[in-house]
């Protein structure tokens, strides 16, 4: 590979600039340049708790020949040998059933044929004569400004009409 400058020292400085400490920046491992000599990556072992086996990346670059090198970009990347967080799993993948427990509210998912859009919770018309047979004495009210859950938003209304059926 031809050798297009030498900016391992300037590439080490600034590495150097973006860690926390100076014990973080570790051995020049290689130099890489583009197909014109122009721009360089420089790797330095990066000694970061946390980070096992990730390298310093710090990109140089001259824009001609009599140039002096440009730091570009400092970033740790993973090495060959890095510790990396496992692949995403969806949650719905990964969910077991020991993790449900009362209390615990998890999302569910669009086509879970165990839940039913909420219009389709309502007594429909058409229910309405079947009620009636097992349900002599059934009234229908409707509670203004009340969803489905009327207990909580129209609380004296819901209980006027209890006490009304009831003739409390």
């Amino acid at each position: 590979m031809t050798k297009g400058f030498d900016a391992e020292d300037l590439a080490r400085s600034a590495a150097l600039g973006d860690a926390e400490k100076p014990s973080q920046v570790g051995n020049f491992i290689s130099v890489e340049f583009d197909d014109e000599d122009r721009v360089a990556s420089y790797l330095f072992d990066a000694d970061i708790q946390g980070y096992k086996g990730w390298r310093w990346c710090v990109t140089v670059a001259k824009v001609d020949a009599s140039a002096q090198p440009t730091v570009c970009d400092v970033v740790v990347l993973p090495g060959p040998d890095s510790l990396m967080a496992p692949e995403w799993i969806e949650y719905k993948d990964r969910i077991l059933p020991e993790d449900i427990q009362p209390g615990v509210i998890v999302p569910s998912v669009l086509d879970d044929t165990r839940l039913a859009p909420g219009a389709n919770a309502l007594i429909q018309d058409e229910d309405l004569d079947e009620i009636f047979i097992h349900f002599e004495d059934m009234q229908l009210i409707t509670i203004a400004d009340a969803g489905h859950w009327v207990h909580a938003e129209q609380p004296n209304e819901l209980l006027s009409a209890i006490k009304s059926f009831l003739a409390v």
